[in-house]
């Protein structure tokens, strides 16, 4: 942490937090840097990784609904909305007007870890609701305040508070994040152009949006305040997540396949869904896998049924995430290494036993593509996922990318 400081970072305790898990990770082995992964897929012999982070454009006093979405793999790091990417091992150092004006030595990837499994920047709001299932009736969805302007390119704009000092203290203590990552922004100084409401990645015409205040936004920020995405998407019920990804595709123009949201909420869970919208071949596939326990319980394998008591308990695997009992509840920060376990087999269990539904996306995926290109080879924008590709969801996290 001091060696951190000297180099010119901003320091958190959430660098402490990705340390302690870089401990746990490899013990007193570092976990290097994020460029060096490059080599690990340079050659295709792995699948690039894709982390994401949201930045709180207010701080710690934001609402994740309004939270931009930040990349980060191997190459480079940056805002898709915005356009805008640095390399990977400039990510920290000082920009101005997309200058590099302070070179600082690459951040170590504990620290990006602490960032990207930050639990610790959780506020009141969102433990209130992992307690009751709902948010606050004081505290509204999209904040503690309402917003109005004119021209979303206008200078001239302004927000209203129509809250007593009280009620304004009361969602400021809920809202409150005590404990977040910042590093310094690399978009610092750049301004918009005086269109860019036009842009389907701006939601400037919700009036009360911060997007509709360009002399708010990030590219006036000094620094990024980075926190966990899971704050944005971290549901594990199908009716939920991808509702959340819809509406926030909706809003953005992004193609996304519609659901029957009614259906889904009287069925029974499912193993893995598909979404998929054959009218708009634009919209990928989505597969999403819930973190659910189907018929784990009563087999050990595809095909291979569970003989005996010790190989029936060993299928007992409480995946409840609100109820208390279960060790995966979401106030547990750790497993026991059997619980661990568990929590392996049951997921690898699932992906093997929908391996058909798996190949039958990915063959339609394929399709699409031959038909739009002609068969003719793509070329694609690193980390970006092609139109009518294939969109692959976990129960905990869902990252939702615009089709190019």
């Amino acid at each position: 942490m001091n060696e951190r400081e000297k180099q010119g970072y901003l320091v958190s305790l959430i660098d402490m937090w990705g340390l302690a898990l870089e401990y746990l990770f490899r013990g007193k082995k570092h976990l290097g840097t994020l460029s060096e992964l490059r080599r690990t897929v340079s050659e295709g012999q792995n699948p690039m990784p894709i982390f994401t982070s949201v930045n709180m454009k207010n701080g710690k006093t934001e609402n994740v609904v309004d939270g931009e979405w930040c990349e980060f793999t191997p190459f480079e790091v940056g805002f898709p909305k915005y356009g805008a990417f640095i390399p990977a091992e400039n990510f920290g150092s000082e920009y101005y007007l997309g200058h590099m004006v302070k070179k600082l030595p690459e951040t170590a990837l504990s620290v990006l870890v602490g960032i990207w499994s930050s639990i610790f920047s959780i506020n009141l709001t969102e433990v209130w609701r992992i307690a009751t299932g709902v948010a606050p009736s004081w505290v509204q969805e999209g904040g503690c305040a309402s917003a109005t302007n004119s021209k979303p390119s206008a200078l001239a704009t302004h927000v209203i508070n129509p809250v007593t000092d009280f009620a304004k203290m009361l969602c400021g203590f809920m809202t409150s994040r005590p404990i977040i990552s910042q590093m310094y922004n690399f978009l610092r100084g750049f301004n918009l152009h005086k269109d860019y409401s036009d842009n389907t990645g701006f939601i400037a015409w919700k009036d009360t949006h911060p997007d509709a205040f360009p002399n708010t936004m990030t590219p006036n920020d000094p620094v990024l305040n980075l926190v966990d995405a899971g704050f944005a998407f971290n549901a594990g019920f199908p009716p939920v997540v991808i509702k959340q990804a819809q509406e926030y595709c909706s809003d953005r123009k992004i193609p996304f396949p519609k659901a029957d949201f009614k259906k889904l909420e009287t069925e029974p869970l499912r193993e893995v869904y598909v979404f998929e919208d054959k009218e708009n071949p634009e919209a990928p596939i989505v597969l999403h896998f819930p973190l659910v326990n189907v018929s784990f319980k009563e087999f050990k394998a595809p095909g291979m049924k569970r003989v005996g008591e010790k190989e029936l308990k060993e299928g007992e695997v409480d995946v409840d995430i609100k109820s208390s009992s279960s060790p995966y509840a979401t106030q547990n920060l750790t497993y026991t290494p059997e619980d661990f376990q568990k929590l392996i087999n049951l997921t690898s269990y699932n992906i093997q036993n929908n391996r058909d539904i798996i190949l039958d996306a990915l063959k339609k995926a394929l399709n699409r593509t031959k038909d739009r290109t002609g068969g003719k080879k793509e070329e694609k924008a690193l980390g970006k996922t092609p139109t009518g590709n294939t969109l692959l969801t976990g129960s905990q996290k869902t990252q939702i990318s615009k089709a190019q």
